[in-house]
C-alpha cells in the first residue's frame, strides 16, 4: 500500500469567542473542536499507513502572547501523538513574535513532540518515489522568500522534492490584493515536484503542481465559502478531506440559488454556524428566524438586522449589521498599506467594537 504524508495549515489555535462556551474539562469549546479536528486528521493518516505530518504554518493565532490555556491543550495533543506520528511544523506569521523567523520568537520552538523549522530544511517524505520535502519558514517579504527558495534548490533535487511554504499565493482569495506570487513565479524560483502554500484560508489547486493548503477549519465569518480541511499527499496524487468542525455558512447566499429549498438548506446548515441578514426585522421575526435555523440543527446562529429607518432606535442595529462589511473593506486596505501585521491589528479592533455594539 502506498503511504501518504499528512499536510495541514492555518490551524489558528485560539479561544475563539463566537459561539463559544467552556466545556466540562474547562476548555474553550472552539479550541477543543480544533484539537479534535487535528486528532481526526492524524487518525486518518495512521489508517492509511502514514507516519509523518507536516504543518504549513500558523498553528497558533495570537502573535507573541499565547496563553497557557491555549498552549497546554495543543502541547498535550502533540505529546500524545509524537511516538506514532512525526510532526514537523514551519512557523507562519502568526506563530512569530515579530515578522522575522528566529528561534527566540518562534512559539513552536519548545512545543513538545514537534520539530519546529527555523531555517530551510529537507525531510524524507517516507513515501514511495524517493520524494523529499523542503520546508521554508515565514519570510518577511515576497522578495526574501523567492531568494531563499532559489538558494534551497541546492539542498535536494527540486524535481523530486515537495516544497512547503507559508506565503500569500495570488488567486486563492477573491478581493485580496495580489503580491506577485503566482504559481509560475514560485515554480520558476523552485521547480519542485509540487509546491504547497499555507497562509490563505482556502484550499485550491493550480493544476497538479501548486496548491493552497487552506485552513484546517473555519474560524470566523471571513471564512464563508472557503474550502477547509487537510491533505493526504501521495507520490502520484493529492487528496483533500474536510473535518467535522462547524463551518460558517451565509444563508443569504444559499437562498440566491433557486434550487435551495428547506430540505437542501437543512442539510447544509446542520451542525454549522448560520448567518442571515434581515431588513428592519421585529424582535418576533428575529426570534422566529433563530428558532427556524436551530430546528434545522444549526450549531449557532447570527441574525444581522439591517435598519433602513433614520430614528435612533434602529441606529444601533444598523451599525452592528454594517460592521462586518466595513471590516472587510478596512482589512483589505490595511493589508495593502501595511501588510499582515496591520491587518491583524485592525481585525482585533473591529472585533472589539462589534462585540460592544452587540452587547
Amino acid at each position: 500500500m502506498t503511504k501518504p504524508y499528512l499536510l495541514y495549515s492555518d490551524v489558528h489555535c485560539h479561544d475563539w469567542d463566537a459561539f463559544s462556551h467552556v466545556t466540562a474539562d474547562g476548555l474553550n469549546n472552539r479550541l477543543a473542536g480544533i484539537v479534535q479536528a487535528l486528532s481526526g486528521a492524524y487518525e486518518h493518516l495512521r489508517n492509511e499507513g502514514g507516519r509523518t505530518a507536516f504543518c504549513a504554518g500558523d498553528l497558533f493565532h495570537e502573535r507573541g502572547k499565547i496563553r497557557p490555556s491555549i498552549m497546554n491543550p495543543v502541547a498535550q495533543f502533540y505529546q500524545k501523538h509524537h511516538k506514532i506520528v512525526r510532526s514537523v511544523i514551519i512557523p507562519g506569521n502568526h506563530d512569530l513574535e515579530t515578522n522575522e523567523t528566529t528561534w527566540q520568537g518562534n512559539a513552536l520552538f519548545t512545543l513538545p513532540g514537534v520539530e519546529a523549522v527555523n531555517a530551510p530544511s529537507i525531510f524524507n517524505a517516507n513515501i514511495a518515489g524517493a520524494c523529499y520535502v523542503c520546508m521554508i519558514p515565514w519570510q518577511p517579504s515576497v522578495k526574501a522568500l523567492l531568494a531563499v527558495m532559489r538558494e534551497a534548490t541546492s539542498m535536494s533535487p527540486p524535481e523530486r522534492t515537495d516544497l512547503i511554504i507559508h506565503a500569500p499565493l495570488d488567486g486563492v482569495l477573491r478581493g485580496v490584493p495580489e503580491h506577485g506570487l503566482t504559481p509560475e513565479v514560485l515554480l520558476n524560483a523552485y521547480p519542485a515536484k509540487r509546491i504547497f502554500c499555507g497562509h490563505y484560508h482556502n484550499h485550491i489547486g493550480f493544476g497538479d503542481r501548486v496548491y493552497s493548503v487552506g485552513a484546517l477549519t473555519h474560524q470566523t465569518w471571513s471564512d464563508v465559502g472557503t474550502k477547509a480541511g487537510y491533505l493526504l499527499v501521495y507520490p502520484d496524487r493529492v487528496e483533500h478531506f474536510e473535518t467535522t468542525a462547524p463551518k460558517f455558512i451565509d444563508v443569504d447566499e444559499l437562498l440566491k440559488d433557486e434550487k435551495t429549498d428547506d430540505e437542501s438548506l437543512e442539510i447544509i446548515v446542520k451542525g454549522n454556524y448560520a448567518r442571515v441578514s434581515v431588513t428592519d426585522p421585529t424582535a418576533l421575526e428575529v426570534g422566529f428566524i433563530r428558532d427556524k435555523l436551530k430546528s434545522m440543527g444549526a450549531a449557532g446562529t447570527l441574525v444581522r438586522a439591517i435598519a433602513t429607518g433614520a430614528d435612533m432606535s434602529t441606529a444601533r442595529t444598523a451599525v452592528a449589521a454594517s460592521m462586518e462589511r466595513l471590516d472587510e473593506s478596512i482589512l483589505n486596505y490595511a493589508e495593502k498599506q501595511g501588510g499582515e501585521p496591520l491587518a491583524q491589528l485592525c481585525a482585533g479592533i473591529f472585533k472589539s467594537v462589534e462585540t460592544s455594539w452587540k452587547s
